[in-house]
């Protein structure tokens, strides 16, 4: 877990302090909280990852509040055996009508901390994988990101502009980038390959099926 003070250290070593100012620091606070947001923005990180169980009333779920905007779901039912899960595809809104109960697609309605899940399917219960919205860390929060050194370097660019609205933070903002890209290249270095899928397969078609 990192911790505010590991991000916060990190922070004043760059500002050239030896250790943590002990007052006057709630906008250093806000900024790692910012910095953290945009990280969790750029990539679905797998330490901020969770998974539900939703209970679908009337086509309708409602996803846990921790879900980040605009989520890229995995939703299914789980069913014993292998290749046996009914894998739901999200659809736009406007196409609702075209699918009707077994083709297992669903649309999201609402916003971040607000989602619900809708479908034509007549299922009672759908376990969702998703990615969490950014948590507000402090003193007792702590973030599952793995650098605090990226957060530091991201913070440190709203740091700049509060000091100065024209300051020039092309480097600080690229060396927040080289840090956060390390992260993702590691993320996407050590993810197992995924199975490759037919076309039948990704329609949820099979050879047998009428």
């Amino acid at each position: 877990m990192t911790t505010q003070t590991d991000i916060l250290l990190r922070m004043s070593y760059l500002l050239g302090e030896q250790t943590i100012p002990t007052s006057g620091i709630e906008d250093r606070k806000q900024f790692i909280n910012d910095a953290l947001a945009r990280a969790y923005r750029a990539y679905n990180f797998q330490e901020a990852q969770a998974i539900a169980t939703v209970s679908i009333t009337a086509g309708v779920g409602s996803l846990p509040s921790d879900v980040g905007e605009t989520p890229d779901l995995d939703v299914r039912v789980i069913n014993p055996g292998s290749q046996n899960d009914y894998i739901f595809e999200q659809i736009p809104y406007e196409d609702q009508d075209n699918y009707v109960d077994g083709d297992h697609k669903y649309w999201l309605l609402g916003s971040s901390g607000a989602y619900t899940m809708n479908t034509k399917d007549t299922t009672a219960n759908v376990v969702v994988r998703y990615m969490q919205e950014a948590p507000e860390v402090n003193a007792s929060v702590s973030t599952t990101f793995p650098s605090p050194m990226a957060i530091a370097r991201g913070a440190l660019v709203y740091f700049r502009l509060a000091e100065n609205p024209d300051a020039d933070t092309a480097q600080d903002e690229a060396f927040f980038q080289k840090e956060l890209q390390e992260v993702i290249s590691r993320q996407n270095r050590n993810r197992p390959v995924k199975r490759a899928k037919s076309i039948m397969e990704l329609n949820n078609q099979y050879t047998g099926r009428v």
